[in-house]
């Protein structure tokens, strides 16, 4: 089938002109429509990571649920005795991505880390409630008399990273526990 150069010039096709404007039309459609994929992509990750964190500090906070009220043998398990003449009891970790594990103590100086779990163990009378508020001047000495602590609080802080990522800056959750004897 044969073309007669009559019928090119009649508007079979598209002249270059027309092929630009249309370029043109859909890079503004998609300049208006990238900020949403990226927006989508931010809270995705961020979803990701409160998920995340929620999951590494209800573990922890498990764990403190199991163990005994004041039992100061309780390794490996978590520990809520508190050493004597302390007013809390503090444990970091930070956790390895490659081995998947939790390792204690607090990250190595400028490492690069995936996150990181702080706890605290802090004990009270029953009277620190009564205004509804456990302020830190009614905390109980790790060497207090065991008859008069009632409650324990366990604050479990988990944070992502050690630095800002394309998401944004680091999150962090905190979850309070207070047992009773």
């Amino acid at each position: 089938m044969r073309h007669s150069r009559s019928a090119l010039r009649n508007g079979n096709g598209f002249s270059l002109i027309e092929v630009l404007v249309a370029s043109f039309f859909l890079l503004v459609i998609m300049m208006g429509v990238l900020p949403l994929f990226h927006r989508a992509t931010v809270t995705n990750q961020m979803s990701y990571d409160n998920t995340r964190a929620a999951a590494f500090a209800r573990t922890e906070m498990e764990g403190y649920l199991q163990v005994p009220f004041d039992d100061p043998f309780s390794a490996p398990s978590p520990v809520m005795s508190i050493p004597g003449g302390d007013t809390s009891l503090v444990t970091e970790e930070y956790y390895d991505p490659d081995t998947e594990t939790w390792i204690a103590g607090a990250p190595p100086s400028g490492a690069q880390y995936e996150w990181s779990r702080k706890v605290t163990v802090r004990q009270f009378n029953i009277r620190a409630i009564d205004n509804g508020v456990l302020d830190d001047v009614e905390v109980l000495p790790g060497n207090a008399n065991s008859l008069n602590v009632h409650l324990k609080q366990v604050l479990v802080e988990v944070q992502r990273g050690s630095q800002q990522s394309l998401f944004g800056p680091p999150r962090q959750l905190t979850l309070n526990l207070i047992r009773s004897n």
